[in-house]
């Protein structure tokens, strides 16, 4: 007990110096995501930026990560809002799928794959039907019953 007594500091901690909590750190690593979903940050830079959240341990290390960000940001309503989350969202699963998000489980990795997957599918469909045709007219032009595409036989009735 006396070793560890030893190692702390006597006299009234400097409040920088305080240990940050986890709820400190995700404070700040969604502030941070934010404002790469503002394109205020670049990816390398919300790597760079995020390993020091998770590193640091003091709030004096925590500060300087958000400084050269806009403190009191005007609140964001509407469609702007709506899309800078969704950017924010999509920069953050990014980063799971690529193994950058500590804690982010193999099971989570696997669904925001999967998600992507389907996505990539549905967009791909989208503009094969889209180039293809499958307006107001129906299926009519690809050889149905209308157009001697049915079950009768060559001289059919």
């Amino acid at each position: 007990m006396n070793d560890i007594a030893a190692r702390l500091p006597q006299a009234e901690p400097d409040p920088a110096r305080i240990r940050c909590s986890d709820a400190d750190r995700e404070r700040v690593s969604a502030r941070l995501r934010d404002a790469a979903g503002e394109g205020r940050l670049t990816m390398e830079e919300l790597d760079e930026r995020l390993s020091a959240v998770y590193d640091a341990k003091h709030h004096d290390e925590l500060t300087p990560l958000t400084a050269d960000l806009p403190r009191n940001e005007q609140a964001r309503t509407g469609w702007r809002r709506i899309i800078a989350l969704l950017r924010a969202q999509l920069i953050t699963e990014l980063m799971i799928l690529r193994g950058r998000v500590p804690g982010a489980s193999r099971f989570r990795r696997l669904i925001v794959a999967a998600t992507l997957l389907l996505m990539v599918l549905f967009l791909i469909g989208s503009v094969a039907g889209a180039l293809h045709g499958f307006g107001g007219e129906g299926f009519e032009h690809h050889g149905g019953l209308e157009h001697g595409g049915g079950l009768e036989g060559p001289g059919g009735d």
